[in-house]
């Protein structure tokens, strides 16, 4: 049932290699910077790069091409060199797309990477060293970030599902306060169902459709040892019983946090993403309902 949808994602043995030496790469800075205490996010980060080069997890990739539009249409009103806060990022993938999108407009540009781990901050410092690009990286909650400098745009993708609705609202309230006179926010969210539950998880169906997913991928791989295919398994099952996040119910519940805290809508469009087979779940790149979002004082 998930072969066609897995198709997509073979990998010829070249790449492979390159992924798996990004894969041990990815899982040993999980090892070594991922919290301990309290919510331990080791098995997020240490599996992510793994599920991602199988192609099961959805990651901000997939919106790549709006996200530079949007950034685009910010670089009218911005200063020479913006000062740009990319906001929970999982790895380097949004700061690659953000630094891809400025270069391209042959603009320069300031970034700050603020994340409540310290994993996805070593992987976008070594990916800024290697572009030469300029970053500063924070590792704080956002809602307890307090900067000596306003931004010019906050970017973000997917990450207001990580607050409960209360959250929601004092996280909009925090991107009004560390925006400059005419910042922006720009960002992508996902709109679930009315009738989904306020904290979203895999559901016992999701869940074996995600592992059975993982298992297939990785036995028609040739590039997978026996060893390293039951490490995929595991991870699976892993990431689908500990993966939550909070959903946001309908349109009005994603733009009250907003006009509360006194930020008008300069873009806001809503657009399905186009079914891409019958793997489900709250993190798995399937169609859905999502808000592509910029946003500021006028």
């Amino acid at each position: 049932a998930v072969a066609h949808w897995l198709a997509d994602h073979r990998r010829s043995p070249s790449h492979r290699c390159m992924d798996k030496d990004r894969q041990k790469l990815v899982k040993s800075l999980a090892g070594r910077y991922c919290d301990r205490s309290g919510n331990d996010c080791r098995w997020y980060h240490g599996s992510w790069e793994l599920l991602k080069s199988l192609g099961v997890v959805s990651t901000s990739a997939v919106h790549a091409a709006e996200i530079e539009r949007l950034l685009s249409s910010t670089m009218k009103t911005s200063p020479d060199m913006p000062r740009v806060l990319i906001s929970g990022s999982t790895d380097e993938t949004l700061l690659q797309i953000a630094s891809t999108a400025y270069e391209r407009a042959d603009r320069q540009v300031e970034f700050t990477a603020l994340d409540i781990c310290a994993t996805p901050l070593k992987l976008m410092r070594q990916y800024a060293d290697c572009k030469e690009c300029q970053l500063q990286t924070v590792r704080k909650n956002i809602l307890d970030y307090c900067p000596a400098e306003r931004f010019d745009v906050i970017l973000t993708h997917a990450f207001m599902g990580n607050f409960t609705a209360l959250d929601r609202a004092a996280l909009a309230r925090k991107w009004a306060s560390l925006l400059t006179t005419g910042g922006r926010i720009v960002t992508i969210q996902r709109v679930r169902p009315e009738y989904s539950p306020e904290t979203v998880r895999f559901n016992e169906e999701q869940s074996a459709g995600f592992v059975a997913a993982v298992t297939e991928a990785a036995a028609n791989d040739e590039g997978f040892t026996p060893e390293e295919r039951q490490e995929a398994v595991e991870a699976a099952i892993t990431f689908a019983s500990r993966f939550s996040g909070y959903a946001i119910r309908s349109r009005q519940e994603l733009e009250s946090p907003f006009r509360d805290a006194g930020l008008d809508f300069l873009h806001l469009e809503y657009r399905k993403l186009e079914q891409r087979g019958e793997l489900a779940g709250p993190s798995v790149p399937s169609g859905g309902e999502y808000a592509f979002i910029i946003s500021g004082r006028r």
